[in-house]
């Protein structure tokens, strides 16, 4: 069975220009949404560590201790997964490879081919002998510079793309290992007919109330919003927390009541995520217009774009 060993990056905090996100935060969520294709694709993959941003965490240290693991795998790929930076201005895909390496080259072949099939902005292969990642290792090794985090437009991309972005990758491996692609979300052919049309939820008759919840142990501000159907932004606001990743067991947390006067007359929906969708795909197919991710993102307080199966969103109107 082929072996892939995935490596993040492992940088204390390299801002990126989607607000609230890092190199290190936007790499692991790639690889959260990397890993279903390459299981199914009958891929064995081996993750390096996921470092915590800002902690006191020694990243050449976890770099080291990757490599020691990706060797011990017995891996036969050794993927590093980074963005770039420069001065805000450039866009591109920069991948590298270690000099004279023959695998690397046509691991490269295979990974760029895929890639441009969805991205289209310039791809600039390069060869460099002073990286670690790409000295050291006894597999072949492919080191990603997917976009520039620090150009707005490229790292937006980035986040409204990770799923395809993950699947050109793991085409790129089964090119190169010379398997068959399988897509783990693709749905049996069959004539599911008309598809049902979506109604907007009618407005509860509940009177406002406020409520509260006492905070146990493992429980976040997302989670309590979860149960009772709002955002952890607004719980956040509510209860003025200026950091939501900040709550103790114990305390106690109020939640807003919901009212049904007031109607503005706007055409807001509730959204349900099933597995497969991304906010660019729910944007698409609810509002006609992916690019309008972001207003999803921002009406249901999302400091990223990691949504979950089961996750109640609310549209904005069309």
């Amino acid at each position: 069975m082929a072996k892939v060993y995935l490596s993040p990056a492992y940088h204390s905090f390299n801002k990126c220009a989607v607000a609230g996100c890092d190199e290190t935060t936007h790499n692991n969520l790639y690889l959260d949404e990397l890993t279903p294709y390459l299981t199914a694709c009958g891929i064995q993959w081996k993750r390096g560590p996921r470092r915590t941003p800002k902690s006191d965490e020694d990243g050449d240290a976890l770099m080291i201790q990757a490599v020691k693991e990706s060797d011990a795998f017995g891996a036969d790929v050794h993927y590093i997964s980074h963005t770039n930076a420069f001065n805000g201005t450039v866009r591109g895909c920069r991948p590298m490879i270690y000099p004279g390496s023959v695998e690397g080259k046509k691991l490269a072949s295979c990974m760029i081919q895929e890639r441009k099939k969805i991205y289209s902005q310039p791809i600039t292969l390069s060869e460099r002998d002073d990286l670690y990642e790409l000295r050291v290792p006894k597999a072949a090794s492919y080191y990603e510079e997917h976009v520039f985090h620090d150009n707005k437009d490229d790292a937006a991309w980035f986040h409204a793309n990770l799923r395809s972005v993950a699947e050109s990758a793991a085409r790129g491996l089964c090119r190169y290992f010379g398997i068959t692609f399988v897509d783990p979300y693709a749905k049996p052919v069959s004539n599911p007919g008309p598809k049902p049309e979506v109604k907007p939820d009618p407005k509860p008759e509940v009177k406002p109330t406020e409520k509260t919840y006492t905070v146990k142990a493992g429980d976040t501000l997302w989670s309590i919003a979860q149960q009772y159907g709002t955002t952890h932004q607004i719980l956040a606001d509510y209860n003025n927390i200026d950091d939501a990743s900040l709550i103790r067991p114990g305390q106690v947390i109020k939640i807003p009541g919901s009212s049904s006067s007031g109607s503005s007359g706007s055409a807001e929906r509730k959204y349900t995520v099933k597995v497969g969708d991304t906010l660019w795909s729910i944007a698409l197919e609810q509002l006609g217009d992916g690019s309008r991710y972001t207003e999803i993102q921002k009406r249901n307080g999302l400091k990223d774009t990691l949504i979950r199966p089961g996750d109640v969103l609310v549209l904005p109107a069309k």
